[in-house]
């Protein structure tokens, strides 16, 4: 079946190109049959559309039934008529800039890149039902179908890279945010908010005797310090987990703790516990700031605060450049992810942790090559990239890490010492140039050793 009677000798690079080019190799036959399908059916496909979107639960935040009814819907139709009612090479342009546009709008609301898709996909398979219902040969509506939908993926291509333009633009804004945050004065934005974290922990002790005064302190929430947490500190750190913790936490204060002394409720033994309780946890909320401040002060440096290490951020950006460099003469490397596996939850506590990750970072840094990159992966985890390096010799870095971080007597605080173990996960770089590939089988790996009963080798 000849589908199209003159073809394109090339694909253009150019979206105007190719929108131009589609026009001119389209038949009127079959921009009439298209274009008239959508101007009787726009308002059902329009309804169609919505109908299925709204099922979404993921599109709820972006979509309220009075919205699309009152603006909506006028608009997703006016969108279809523009593409396939009204288009002529003459108005491309046009149309570019108004999908440009439409990408940046769901760019700037967030909207998940799965949704539009879905909805493109939505469209398309409306349309096609609607032109196989139409009395016109079969070899006509299978062109229209041809047509309609390269000309909405094309669409979707211009909307996409506005989309992707914008999400960059607005990465790039927030990094100059932390920057400027970071060079006014860090060190002082510590000291303040942990002074006037303290002047609350102060004002709650103070009143705790008395349910009526406690009942008038602010909750932490609210505070100066609940204040700039919530609206500067979450872009500060950049989304880091443990702002959540630190969230958790102050919900836990305001929901459960402060209400329990404020109840009056309680007898002598109970308010001390409960007192007890919560000094534990703003002591958790103080460090866990504290830490969040060490990783932003060593950010600039690349490094990780506590070991010295690497940050795991930049590990994405030293994967794809190793991988540059080892593919073109086909050599090997391989990425080892060790977890430390032993229960310390009564052995290694807070005042003890940093001893601890500074004594195995250097394990690690004793056994790898200056040639190698080594990084501080998570809580736990150190991960290895060993360039140049195959699959046994790889198995002998693994054995040897394992053998000297088991033989080692770590020495905590109060001159206590105890000894751990880790699991090993490796991965031997298969040529796949997508580095989350070799990732995700170090990591599997990894699991499988500590699975197995930990301090082991597992290979991917």
């Amino acid at each position: 079946m000849n589908i199209e009677a003159n073809p394109p000798t090339a694909i253009p690079f150019s979206v105007n190109d190719a929108i131009v080019g589609l026009l001119e190799n389209t038949s009127d036959e079959v921009r009439s049959l298209v274009s008239g399908m959508v101007e009787e059916e726009a308002e059902s496909l329009t309804m169609e559309f919505y109908e299925v979107m709204l099922g979404d639960p993921s599109a709820a935040q972006f979509l309220a039934h009075d919205v699309v009814s009152e603006r909506l819907q006028r608009t997703m139709q006016e969108w279809l008529r523009h593409l396939f009612v009204g288009l002529t090479p003459a108005r491309v342009g046009f149309l570019v800039a108004r999908e440009t546009e439409v990408g940046r709008v769901h760019a700037r609301i967030k909207l998940p890149l799965s949704l539009m898709q879905a909805g493109t996909r939505t469209l398309c398979i409306g349309m096609e039902v609607r032109l196989h219902a139409r009395e016109v040969p079969a070899e006509l509506a299978l062109r229209a179908e041809i047509y309609l939908c390269r000309l909405m993926y094309l669409a979707e291509g211009i909307m996409l890279n506005a989309y992707i333009q914008d999400v960059r633009k607005g990465a790039s804004a927030q990094a100059d945010y932390r920057h400027a945050v970071m060079t006014h004065d860090t060190l002082l934005e510590r000291e303040r908010q942990r002074a006037v974290l303290s002047e609350w922990a102060s004002e709650v002790l103070f009143s705790a005797h008395s349910p009526a005064q406690l009942r008038r302190v602010p909750k932490l929430a609210d505070s100066e310090f609940g204040m700039w947490f919530k609206h500067k500190a979450r872009v500060l750190f950049d989304g880091a987990p443990d702002t959540e913790i630190v969230t958790e936490v102050v919900e836990q204060i305001d929901t459960v703790l402060i209400p329990k002394l404020a109840s009056g409720e309680l007898s002598p033994p109970e308010g001390h516990e409960v007192l007890a309780e919560l000094r534990r946890q703003l002591e958790l909320v103080r460090y866990l700031v504290g830490d969040l401040f060490d990783r932003l002060t060593s950010a600039s440096s690349a490094k990780d605060a506590a070991t010295g290490l690497l940050s795991r951020r930049h590990l994405p950006t030293v994967l794809e450049q190793t991988i540059a460099d080892h593919a073109p003469r086909h050599l090997p490397f391989a990425v080892l992810l060790a977890r430390v596996d032993s229960p310390r939850g009564d052995v290694i506590d807070v005042d003890s942790r940093s001893a601890f990750l500074h004594q195995i970072a250097a394990i690690f840094l004793e056994s790898v090559r200056s040639s190698d990159h080594l990084f501080r992966y998570g809580d736990d985890e150190f991960l290895i990239i060993a360039v140049e390096t195959d699959e046994a010799r790889a198995k002998d870095l693994a054995e040897a890490i394992r053998k000297k971080v088991l033989s080692h007597h770590f020495k905590l605080r109060q001159n206590t010492a105890t000894h751990v173990t880790v699991s090993i996960g490796l991965a031997v770089h298969d040529g796949h140039p997508d580095y989350l590939q070799l990732i995700r089988r170090g990591e599997l790996a990894c699991v499988l050793a500590a699975v197995e009963g930990g301090n082991r080798l597992a290979h991917a």
